[in-house]
């Protein structure tokens, strides 16, 4: 519970400075009723980035002290850096007790706590880059705060960051000469808190939220009982709320709040920079940009997944990663264990940007064209029925793609002779030839695409001539 001499002018106040001054005090509010922060792997491409524990204690959990211990990890600092200074503002009902900053990277830092004001300046300096490197995420600093005698269930204690010091310095960190990579901390970096949940409480539907850019999530606030709602992000150049509803802007990691009697209830917004979709969901899917990095997620697989494009012309698919070619529409199918979802994709790129059909060469000056063979090559993957027969029969002709003589063509006809293709189930021979969409005397991986494009009525008749 927010105390009484907190009122929301404090808030509206911050926010000012916030938007009047980008590089001045990030808001400093924290999530409510969070765990504290999951490590995150050790991954070299991760982003320079720092992250404050979000603790949520019981008073059980609080000694007779009442001292906390609060990590501030840094990730992406790989390279290590020449120069540092970046400031930490804390509730003002917390006591700063002690720094702990004896970790490799951290042991390279000074520090002046304005407890007046309530923040840490650190100041960092290394003779060379890499004598101040860590691996992947490490802890920077442990920061110790002594929490208020009167402290009570519901409280929440605030940790951000301050990206201005004394006379108006500003933060910046150097991996090199000439290399400030402050933009990617205040791009990635995420605020902290300790919190002391009240079951009765309000709450938001979700603690944390990954979306994408332009993507919406709308957070619902639980156990309200009514009264005026403030919502506002902490970083409004990468995502934006209204009324609970999220909006991705820009890649990068930020707050979304809500204050509501006399509660500040947080969510920890995640904005990808790779466009992630779910097979499940509805919505289509549109790439409009040929560096746009799409990624189809199959929910809960169950084995293999196989990923199928009704048009590679279009649009193909590897591990349910998507890369665009000439504009137009296809479907994806993704299937795994018999269950399928399919995903309408529409590439719509700048002309000058669409990429040749790859099956079509111009013919030059000086060139000749010559008939193409009429023998198809039997590929890996493909059987053929034509010694066994001249000619489809009239049954394969009436009934061709009804696979499991069900009396209809659909996606089951199409997993069906996707499993016989990678051998994972034979067809019956008496319906075997029905596979033979083209009537070419071979099934194939052609005739798989040529009968999912019926079944999502690119094409109109079967067979396929």
């Amino acid at each position: 519970m927010m105390p009484e001499n907190f009122p929301v002018s404090s808030i509206l106040e911050m926010m000012k400075v916030r938007l009047v001054f980008p590089k001045t005090l990030s808001v400093i509010l924290a999530a409510s009723m969070v765990s504290p922060m999951a490590a995150l792997p050790a991954n070299a491409d991760q982003p320079l980035a720092l992250y404050i524990d979000r603790i949520e204690l019981n008073s059980a959990d609080i000694g007779d002290d009442r001292m906390v211990s609060v990590n501030v990890d840094i990730s992406g600092n790989e390279d290590g850096f020449i120069a540092a200074e970046f400031g930490i503002y804390y509730d003002d009902r917390l006591t700063l007790t002690h720094v702990d900053k004896s970790s490799q990277a951290g042991s390279k830092f000074h520090y002046i706590n304005n407890s007046a004001e309530h923040r840490i300046w650190f100041s960092g300096a290394n003779a060379s880059a890499s004598a101040g490197a860590s691996e992947g995420e490490s802890t920077l600093f442990t920061l110790q705060f002594s929490l208020p005698e009167n402290y009570a269930t519901g409280d929440q204690f605030m940790i951000g960051y301050n990206w201005n010091g004394c006379h108006d310095t500003a933060s910046f960190w150097y991996t090199s000469k000439g290399t400030d990579q402050i933009s990617s901390i205040h791009q990635n970096s995420i605020s902290g808190s300790i919190s002391i949940p009240n079951e009765e409480a309000p709450y938001l539907s979700q603690k944390e939220i990954s979306l994408n850019q332009g993507g919406t999530v709308q957070l619902e606030i639980q156990n309200y009982t009514g009264g005026d709602v403030l919502w506002f992000s902490d970083n409004t150049n990468i995502c934006h709320v209204e009324n609970g509803l999220v909006t991705g802007i820009a890649p990068g990691n930020c707050n979304v709040m809500a204050y509501v009697n006399n509660s500040l209830l947080t969510c920890q917004v995640s904005v990808t920079e790779d466009y992630h979709y779910s097979m499940t969901s509805s919505e289509t899917i549109y790439i409009r940009d040929p560096d746009m990095l799409v990624i189809l997620e199959y929910p809960d697989p169950t084995g293999q997944i196989v990923w199928i494009s009704s048009d590679p012309k279009v649009v193909t698919v590897s591990e349910g990663r998507l890369t665009p070619g000439n504009n137009g529409t296809a479907q994806i199918i993704a299937t795994s264990n018999g269950v399928s979802y399919v995903k309408t994709v529409v590439v719509d790129l700048p002309v000058d940007t669409t990429q040749p059909d790859p099956t079509e060469e111009p013919v030059t000056e000086g060139s000749s064209t010559e008939e193409p063979s009429t023998e198809v090559p039997v590929t890996e993957g493909s059987s053929t029925f034509s010694d066994t027969t001249e000619e489809t029969t009239p049954d394969a002709i009436a009934h061709c793609g009804d696979l499991n003589n069900d009396g209809k063509v659909s996606l089951a006809d199409v997993i069906a002779l996707n499993k016989d293709l990678l051998c994972i189930e034979t067809l019956d021979d008496a319906f075997a030839m029905r596979a033979d969409v083209n009537t070419d005397g071979i099934i194939s991986p052609m005739d798989a695409l040529l009968l999912l494009q019926y079944v999502v009525e690119l094409i109109d008749t079967l067979p396929a001539v």
